[in-house]
């Protein structure tokens, strides 16, 4: 008897851990646009540590909704080389009027003009996985 309690115990313990649910705070980079006074693409992107991805286009995208998507390890490698390479010097922006990007990464979190210019390679590289979904 003893050992269908520990079974069933150890069943429940296991079926729980594999169920957590995605949600941003977990996400071991987020990406978001935020909303200016025009008309700015509004959206979330969210990186978890397997490759998994979720992308949330608000307003203003190509893509609106809730999506959920995979990349490599490989690709995820050059998302965080190109977040480590940023300039320290990049200027954070204040104001609702500035197409601005805000990212969440290694317990960071900073926006920047959207069009700066070292953000040129990460935006390249999210523009390619968004446009991959499907």
């Amino acid at each position: 008897m003893k050992i269908y309690i520990i079974i069933a115990f150890s069943l429940l313990i296991f079926s729980c851990k594999s169920n957590q649910q995605l949600s941003p705070k977990n996400s071991l980079i987020s990406i978001s646009k935020n909303p200016c006074l025009k008309n700015c693409e509004v959206s979330d992107l969210h990186f978890y540590s397997d490759g998994t991805f979720i992308y949330n286009g608000v307003l203003n995208t190509h893509l609106n909704g809730n999506y959920k998507g995979k990349i490599s390890l490989k690709e995820l490698s050059e998302i965080k080389n190109t977040l480590n390479e940023l300039s320290k010097d990049i200027p954070l922006i204040k104001g609702r009027d500035i197409p601005s990007i805000t990212i969440k990464y290694e317990s960071a979190n900073k926006t920047y003009h959207a069009n700066h210019k070292e953000l040129k390679n990460l935006k390249l590289i999210t523009e390619k996985i968004v446009s991959s979904i499907k």
